[in-house]
């Protein structure tokens, strides 16, 4: 059974195969989509921005950089670093890395006393 239906979009009458059909072709849904579609980004605009930079927050996060130390591969804080602090400890402990340790750790501001106490600390865990 065909029923007699007018267009909604273009006005045009067209015998419709269910009494629910209120649009004649596919360029009429188009037209309709695309109004619905605008519409819908208006009221919508701000909540689809917070999803959008939540997203993007996440991304970077699980994309971020993540440093490592070069001796034993703990995660350090700051990309500049290649060694953690327990390694360049035991680096100076021994004698023939002491220099190079020493320089490093001098760069990171500590002198002979904070070392040798930071030393004293981490044995007496």
């Amino acid at each position: 059974m065909k029923f007699k239906k007018t267009c909604i979009v273009c006005g045009k009458s067209f015998l419709a195969a269910n009494p629910l059909y209120c649009l004649c072709s596919n360029d009429c849904r188009a037209k309709r989509k695309t109004v619905y579609k605008k519409r819908y980004e208006k009221t919508h605009a701000e909540a689809r921005r917070e999803q959008r930079r939540k997203r993007n927050e996440k991304y970077r996060e699980q994309h971020k950089n993540k440093y490592h130390c070069k001796t034993c591969g703990t995660v350090l804080p700051n990309g500049c670093q290649k060694y953690c602090l327990d390694c360049l400890l035991r680096a100076y402990q021994s004698e023939e890395l002491r220099p190079w340790a020493k320089d490093v750790l001098h760069s990171r501001g500590y002198d002979e006393t904070m070392i040798d106490s930071e030393i004293a600390e981490r044995e007496s865990r």
